[in-house]
């Protein structure tokens, strides 16, 4: 008599749900252009009498 083999079963590996993250909203801070429009104008005056000294 021939002995059948036992045939196994594979075991069904169960998948992990991933958790989404939520993503947090930044707030932008409004930033003043009134006073950046000034400094930039005071550095220009400096460089060009600079210029002059050296010429």
């Amino acid at each position: 008599k021939k002995k059948k083999k036992k045939k196994k079963k594979k075991k069904k590996k169960k998948k992990k749900k991933k958790k989404k993250k939520k993503k947090k909203k930044k707030k932008k801070k409004k930033k003043k252009k009134k006073n950046k429009k000034k400094k930039k104008k005071k550095k220009k005056k400096k460089k060009k009498i600079l210029s002059g000294e050296r010429c």
